[in-house]
């Protein structure tokens, strides 16, 4: 496609665009409903227990877990990694009574005078891990979360809670407990606060019935990955003397059964965040089913935002329940939960709480086709990224102090590169001397061709074909770390109100009505990545003045068609990638420059001979 043809896509785009901006705008909102108030079942109660990490919620209804909240670093919450986003900041603008953390009334025992006491709720401050009910503008609810989704429940084998409310039997600063009956089996539940994130749950049964229950993992809450949605189911098994996680396909329809695997742990993550469950070795028996649920039966807290235009649809997002089978008999049966940010280090520190190590860390392990390129790559640059953090205490400066140290690495191969086209382009005259001698003879204008190229010692696919090659796999790897990395999340660089996250895209302006992959929010950072490549491009394929052949008016279309493939591929990635990416397209710019002055010199020198 020649430049003539790119111009016309390009303002036909544009053309659209304002055609659908102001000629042809949308008819209006959507027709408000009216929804239906919710009453909360007057039976349930509430009981809070919390520590720097974690504020988990408990219900009565099984006793199993409501809520999971993570507290916001900060002063009085040292511990945590979490950092809020601007997705928090726009609920809470926009929807203050979902932000507020338990969404409930509850309990919880007062360390200070020994006694129970009401928890009082706390406006923000905290992400919730699991999805929640929802309140309307009036206090009341217009969504309860039912009972089969809470997380630590047990089902029976259609994914149902038949049983009732249990008796919160002790309640301490760091633990708790529930008894009560299903299907006729007495059963007590207790569970533990593990640091950083996670506890531990033991079930006891009496009068055990033989029959086979499902224990829940929770539905963790949505976390977009460079706006994209990104649920992932993995377990880690035993295969002879090795560990090896395996990544678990999505159920497509309501239900995913897996009867005969062992496994010893199955984790539920978004990306940033997810729950783990890890039968002890006592516990262990085999059979796990995913449990698909309709986005409308379990909503994200997503769909708060704007939703006058409809932004996040809740049927975008179904949910993905885990559960455990166990088939009860009389006596105990122990349970490792981990709940929190899904970060190598933390993994590890929570896994090292117990006896029997669960390897937790090996839920942080790269999945994909070029995980082999990618996992060590990202490995690599992770860490010179944290020793330059050590220095400059910027995550934005060491992702530019990273894109350097790669330039470095790779200088030769590029220099290399360079140099093959500099010479391509000093032959051009001899080539096209060639071509206009066998215009009429192809076969013999290939063979001179090469024949030149040879006695020069000259590559002609190294000029561009290499640098290409070179860009894959640190490409690859350089959206592996920046797009789901728990570090970058929610860490602002330059301007807090541009660049707010380098986990998401950067946020020059926003409007309301959403448009097609473009969304509601204009990302500049992918267009300036376009551009630097544009020149960088223009720069390296530039050839000397000639007199235009029928080819040469091509050779304005790759440059341009990387330039628009560049802005509109990375336009919803993370702000992190496309720094990485402008700055290294800079440096190849700096680069060149600094090759033809070279070059310009030692040609000078030669002539002065």
């Amino acid at each position: 496609m020649d430049k003539r043809s790119f111009v016309f896509v390009l303002i036909l785009s544009i053309s659209l665009f304002l055609f659908n901006m102001w000629i042809a705008p949308p008819l209006g909102a959507p027709p408000v409903v009216q929804v239906q108030e919710l009453e909360q079942n007057p039976q349930e109660r509430l009981y809070v227990l919390e520590n720097e990490t974690q504020q988990i919620v408990f219900s009565n209804i099984g006793g199993a877990i409501k809520e999971i909240n993570l507290p916001f670093q900060s002063t009085t919450a040292t511990q945590s990694i979490v950092r809020p986003i601007e997705f928090d900041r726009q609920i809470e603008k926009e929807s203050p009574q979902n932000f507020v953390f338990p969404l409930s009334t509850a309990t919880y025992f007062d360390s200070s005078s020994d006694t129970i006491e009401p928890y009082k709720s706390k406006n923000g401050g905290y992400t919730p891990l699991l999805r929640r009910s929802v309140k309307g503008n009036n206090g009341n609810f217009t969504f309860l979360i039912q009972p089969k989704f809470y997380m630590a429940q047990l089902l029976n084998d259609e994914g149902e809670y038949e049983g009732g409310t249990f008796q919160m039997t002790k309640l301490t600063k760091d633990s708790i407990q529930f008894s009560g009956s299903l299907y006729g089996q007495k059963i007590t539940k207790t569970y533990e606060l593990v640091a950083p994130y996670g506890y531990k749950l033991t079930i006891n049964f009496g009068n055990a019935q033989n029959r086979t229950l499902f224990l829940t993992n929770g539905v963790s809450e949505v976390e977009l990955i460079s706006g994209a949605y990104e649920p992932n189911i993995q377990t880690l098994q035993i295969k002879g003397d090795k560990l090896l996680t395996e990544k678990v396909d999505l159920p497509k329809k309501e239900l995913g059964m897996y009867n005969s695997i062992n496994p010893m742990w199955i984790s539920s993550s978004n990306g940033f965040f997810g729950t783990i469950l890890s039968p002890e070795m006592n516990t262990a028996q085999a059979g796990f089913n995913v449990r698909k649920i309709e986005g409308e039966n379990c909503p994200t807290r997503l769909h708060l935002i704007d939703q006058k235009y409809d932004l996040y649809p809740v049927r975008s997002y179904p949910a993905y329940q885990v559960s455990k089978q166990l088939v009860p008999q009389n006596g105990a049966y122990s349970f490792r939960f981990y709940a929190g940010p899904f970060v190598e280090k933390t993994l590890i520190e929570a896994s090292n709480v117990y006896a029997q190590n669960p390897e937790f860390g090996l839920a942080q392990t790269v999945q994909g086709w070029f995980s082999f390129i990618s996992e060590p790559i990202a490995r690599l640059m992770f860490f010179v990224m944290k020793i330059c953090y050590k220095f400059t205490n910027s995550w934005g400066v060491s992702i530019l102090a990273v894109t350097i140290a790669l330039r470095l690495l790779t200088f030769p191969l590029n220099q290399w590169s360079t140099k093959s086209m500099l010479a391509q382009a000093q032959l051009k005259p001899e080539i096209d001397a060639i071509q206009a001698r066998h215009k009429k003879d192809p076969k013999k204008m290939q063979m001179e061709t090469w024949k030149l190229y040879q006695e020069r010692k000259i590559n002609p696919f190294s000029g561009c074909v290499v640098p290409f090659l070179i860009q894959i796999p640190i490409l690859i790897g350089v959206m592996d770390l920046f797009r789901a990395n728990f570090d970058l999340r929610g860490v602002p660089f330059l301007f807090p109100s541009w660049i707010p996250n380098l986990a998401a895209p950067d946020i020059l302006f926003s409007w309301g009505y959403p448009l097609p992959y473009i969304g509601n929010e204009f990302h500049i950072l992918p267009l300036i990545a376009g551009l630097i490549t544009f020149l960088h491009l223009k720069l390296t394929t530039t050839q000397p003045k000639q007199e235009m052949n029928e080819k040469q008016p091509q050779m304005a279309s790759p440059p341009l068609f990387m330039a628009i493939l560049t802005s509109v591929l990375f336009y919803r990635y993370a702000a992190g990638v496309s720094i990485y990416f402008a700055f290294s397209s800079f440096l190849g710019v700096l680069q060149h420059f600094l090759m033809m002055k070279k070059t310009q010199k030692s040609n000078i020198q030669i002539l002065k001979k």
